[in-house]
């Protein structure tokens, strides 16, 4: 151990040090699975994360262990296991995100289409709270699905009104990808449709990801005005027509404007709770 005096020894500095990689390569296993693949071999996880198959084998081994990930018995791959879904409950409380599901439901019930609520999680929209609708002809985007971002109503909404400006947001992006022959491929123009997303005020993909399906999409904001989620309607072009899309888009943008509301009430109340023991001087 190291005292006054005393040289620090070589080993006792590189051990915290590979503690610190240790824990990054397990956490980078876990994000392996937020891909969306329901399991994952050892080898596919590998290729991944981009570490080695033994490396990846030795970690799992240790998350199996700690409840974090499990062995599918009958084809011997691996899934999150109950502590992740602990976590994530757990997380998902403290959010709050709970108290916009009443206001997402009574979005779904006036218009008859799906909700999502959503996160950008790099260059994806990824889908926190999902409303299913009642109609049997639907797009399924259950929790957990991820879209890249300029192809998403939420993912525009969030670039939109995100903390940066247009062209920074647009330049952290990956070369676009066409999808359908709606998508946009040229940053020109994928710039030219996140201008408008702002001046209107919500984001619209109009079968940019898959044919025959809409969404429509916008911000929930903080105090500042910065989107740090989005909420978006989905659904069939059948339904979600050309001619009513303004008029959903008022109705999901009061919706978010509500949502953002209630967020940021429940935010404010968590933290005066915390600090209600405090000195005034030291509340946050």
């Amino acid at each position: 151990m190291a005292g006054p005096g005393r040289p620090v020894g070589r080993a006792e500095v590189e051990a915290p040090a590979r503690a610190t990689q240790s824990l990054a390569r397990g956490l980078a296993v876990l994000d392996a699975f937020k891909q969306g693949a329901d399991d994952m071999g050892i080898t596919e996880i590998a290729r991944t994360t981009g570490l080695k198959v033994s490396t990846v084998h030795r970690i799992v081994r240790t998350l199996v262990t700690c409840g974090y990930v499990e062995q599918n018995s009958f084809n011997d791959r691996y899934r999150l296991g109950v502590s992740a879904v602990l976590l994530g409950e757990i997380a998902g409380r403290h959010s709050g995100l709970n108290r916009a599901v009443p206001e997402l439901e009574a979005l779904r019930d006036r218009t008859g289409e799906a909700v999502n609520l959503g996160v950008r999680d790099g260059t994806q929209a990824v889908v926190l709270v999902r409303i299913e609708c009642k109609n049997p002809l639907r797009f399924e985007q259950p929790a957990g699905s991820r879209i890249p971002l300029q192809v998403s109503a939420m993912g525009k909404t969030l670039l939109a009104f995100g903390p940066e400006d247009l062209v920074t947001a647009l330049g952290s992006l990956p070369a676009p990808r066409r999808f359908t022959e709606r998508t946009r491929i040229k940053r020109a123009d994928i710039l030219k449709d996140l201008q408008v997303t702002k001046e209107r005020g919500y984001g619209l993909n109009d079968e940019e990801r898959d044919l025959g399906v809409r969404s429509i999409g916008a911000p929930i904001r903080d105090r500042d005005g910065i989107a740090y989620a989005a909420i978006s309607l989905q659904g069939p072009t059948v339904r979600i027509t050309a001619e009513r899309i303004e008029e959903l888009a008022s109705d999901v943008k009061k919706t978010a404007d509500t949502v953002s509301g209630v967020l940021r009430a429940r935010h404010s109340e968590t933290r005066h709770s915390k600090n209600a023991d405090l000195p005034v001087s030291l509340r946050g």
